[in-house]
């Protein structure tokens, strides 16, 4: 009678941890929680018309300001210190887009370029490119500069740190925005949700678009002038949101007159960050599944 030795069972093997965040995921929640607290606090004063006493509904406007950046803290920042390998400069970008936005770009494009003042009464096409080469190009370049310098390329590790470093100079910059629209304006607690969501759909959209530029020139053999490229996509974003939203907001679906419409503006901005988003996010994956496919037949050589 023999015995044998029973097979070793081979122990299980450990899922290899992603040490950075997840920054697609996190850029996807804080866009569909204010897309979902902006829209419905439209709904609730524009159409339920609730009234609120004159504190807490001035508190409420403050909040809608601030909430871009809240939710960035709670999503993005706060996650970085849960991960192994966190980003660091998040901090820095955000405030120097935020000062650049207030010290500069606001001013040069509110007091002394002023296209709001002799684009109005233009047509379309001229006000698109008007709105593309004043407001579009100056704050796609405040971030641009801000990101290349204070942030990367030394920070970039994967593609990934461009989407990062982009949106934290995005949050940043729509802040300083909101503050300002709430400051310099009488708005209801539903225009100034509108507003909060217009300015993180062009912000958003363009920096996206930007990050792919700069995530290319850094890990891609890319033509050298894909940056500027992108960075002029990124400012015909703002040429084309800011008159059209303008237009959607006043459009109407009757076919006699024309009635102002807000709730367009709400899709129309919620549609811009949602294409971008998509669009972007596939042109990353194509990316990366070209450099793994690349790697697997180099493997095999």
């Amino acid at each position: 009678m023999s015995f044998s030795t029973p097979p070793l069972i081979a122990p299980p093997k450990e899922e290899a941890i992603y040490p950075y965040r997840r920054v697609w995921r996190s850029l996807i929640q804080e866009t569909i929680l204010i897309v979902v607290i902006c829209g419905v606090v439209f709904v609730v004063f524009q159409y339920i018309g609730i009234d609120l006493p004159a504190l807490v509904e001035r508190g409420l406007i403050l909040l809608l300001a601030f909430l871009p950046l809240i939710l960035w803290f709670l999503f993005s920042r706060f996650a970085e210190t849960r991960v192994p390998e966190p980003r660091s400069g998040l901090n820095t970008t955000l405030m120097l887009s935020a000062l650049s936005a207030a010290a500069i770009g606001v001013p040069l494009v509110n007091t002394v370029v002023q296209p709001a003042e002799w684009l109005s009464l233009e047509a379309a096409p001229v006000r698109i490119l008007g709105y593309t080469l004043t407001a579009g190009i100056v704050q796609e370049f405040i971030k641009f500069l801000v990101v290349r310098y204070v942030s990367g390329p030394r920070a970039l590790r994967i593609r990934d740190d461009s989407i990062a470093y982009c949106i934290a100079a995005a949050v940043g910059y729509m802040t300083v925005l909101n503050l300002i629209y709430v400051v310099n304006h009488a708005a209801t607690p539903d225009m100034v949700a509108l507003r909060v969501l217009h300015h993180m759909s062009i912000n958003v959209a363009g920096s996206l678009i930007m990050s792919y530029g700069i995530a290319q020139t850094w890990f891609g053999r890319v033509n050298p002038l894909l940056m500027p490229l992108t960075l002029l996509v990124a400012a015909l974003i703002n040429g084309l949101a800011i008159p059209l939203r303008s237009g959607f907001a006043n459009a109407s679906l009757g076919l006699t007159s024309a009635i102002a419409s807000p709730i367009f503006s709400l899709a129309f901005s919620t549609g811009i960050v949602t294409v971008a988003i998509g669009l972007v996010l596939f042109f990353y994956n194509v990316v990366e599944e070209q450099e793994r496919i690349s790697r697997e037949s180099g493997s095999r050589l």
